[in-house]
């Protein structure tokens, strides 16, 4: 069963130095886990209106979370309950938010941002449409964890232009998703593994649009409890010229997690970014990934697999050594970085070797499944894993193609060997 953390939070928003009103609309719950900021967007109050109703949603909705199952095993079926639930509370926000622009003139082309969090045993689970952000603050380093929904980010996300680039155009604010503006809305979810010490900020882009990565690093890291009002205050010091809003929520330093962190850890971000298949990914895209993995530690001598068996998922190597045997002989080896069991992506293919742990190993698991809806849903990770998936069994086909080619060579020179009456042996 997942341990419950100690959780503290604290929260503040402000309206600026340059707007008449505060459209950001913020909740922190610790009692029920659920922390929510959203960013108003549209004229004559309608951004108030939207960003309100969508932390009402959330607010409303938070007793009805399916967490029972997660709590007593925290497995990726169950992950997957609590995932379905916050994208379904998404999309009542999203539709309660588009009606009332059609149905009152006055808020017509309302929208908002959302970043919501949801903690639950030694887990955080996160929602984000637009481009208000979350952050992870563990030891000195801190992570974006969300990426922005905008034309620009999306630029980069493709390769069109730089980041260099990206600092200077003049459309890389423009939002490509929020709530309310269209019938229907994709958010972005994913889950992360808690640590005592961790620190977690949600906040508007009043603040990140003021403040550079590292001022917010400093003043996350120094100033405990008083972390909100320091951020709010650095973000008026810098010209304040939109609504500010910083929700921090803290894991005590003597909170003991039922397991060590494995998704969303730094050791698991490096494993996949030294992968083949995931090393294209950015920060975030690599979170949305992990969402469907589950760890798997393999002792030395035990097998992932047999040669025969019939795989359901991908195995990616995150520490340990393997190796691949195939009738009674090693004829290969995986090493952290290395994925394998790929051809299980495409059917139930027979297994055609057989992966032995020759020390402790810990995998990430991908089952099928889950993966093909990863890829089908999330576009950006689709095309790229898509690709590297391809690249990756096409060098093994090259590979293979070499192999047979000094068999064969070897056939014919024993053969050439033996008509000149000399033993082959």
């Amino acid at each position: 069963m997942s341990t419950p953390l100690i959780i503290r939070s604290a929260a503040r928003s402000d309206v600026g130095r340059k707007r008449e009103n505060n459209e950001d609309w913020f909740t922190i719950d610790p009692e029920r886990g659920l922390y929510v900021v959203a960013d108003g967007i549209g004229g004559h109050s309608g951004g108030e209106v939207a960003a309100s109703l969508a932390v009402e949603a959330f607010v409303r909705a938070v007793d009805t979370v399916p967490d029972a199952p997660f709590l007593a095993d925290p497995s990726l079926h169950n992950r997957q309950l609590i995932f379905d639930w916050l994208a379904l509370v998404t999309d009542e926000a999203n539709s309660a938010i588009y009606q009332g622009g059609r149905d009152n003139p006055q808020y017509r082309g309302m929208g908002c941002t959302l970043d919501a969090v949801l903690i639950r045993g030694a887990g955080a689970f996160f929602v984000h449409v637009g481009d208000s952000r979350a952050y992870l603050l563990r030891g000195v380093e801190l992570t974006q964890l969300t990426e922005d929904h905008t034309l620009g980010q999306l630029l980069l996300s493709v390769g069109h232009i730089t980041r260099d680039e990206l600092k200077n155009d003049d459309k890389r604010n423009v939002l490509m998703r929020a709530l309310g503006v269209l019938p229907k809305v994709q958010p972005d979810v994913f889950f992360v593994d808690l640590a005592p010490g961790d620190r977690l900020l949600l906040c508007s882009d009043g603040l990140t649009n003021e403040v550079p990565h590292d001022r917010l690093r400093l003043l996350l890291a120094s100033e405990g409890a008083k972390a909100p009002d320091a951020l709010v205050d650095a973000a008026l010091e810098a010209g304040g010229r939109d609504n500010i809003t910083a929700v921090v929520v803290s894991v005590d330093n003597q909170a003991t997690p039922r397991r060590r962190t494995v998704i969303g850890d730094a050791e698991t971000e490096r494993s996949l970014k030294a992968s083949v298949l995931f090393g294209t990914l950015s920060g975030p895209e690599l979170l949305r990934v992990q969402r469907i993995a589950v760890e798997k530690t393999v002792p030395a001598g035990a097998t992932v697999f047999e040669a025969g068996d019939v795989g359901d998922a991908l195995y990616m190597v995150m520490s340990g050594r393997l190796t691949v045997e195939g009738e009674g002989a090693d004829i290969g080896r995986f090493r952290p970085g290395d994925h394998f069991g790929e051809m299980a992506l495409i059917d139930d293919i027979p297994r055609s070797a057989t992966v032995r742990a020759t020390t402790e190993a810990r995998l990430l698991a991908f089952p099928r499944i889950e993966f093909e809806g990863l890829v089908v849903s999330d576009f950006g990770i689709g095309n790229k894993v898509l690709r590297r998936l391809l690249i990756g069994l096409s060098l093994r086909l090259r590979e293979l193609n070499g192999e047979v080619a000094g068999y064969r060579h070897a056939l014919a020179s024993a053969a050439l060997a033996g008509n000149a009456g000399v033993d082959p042996k």
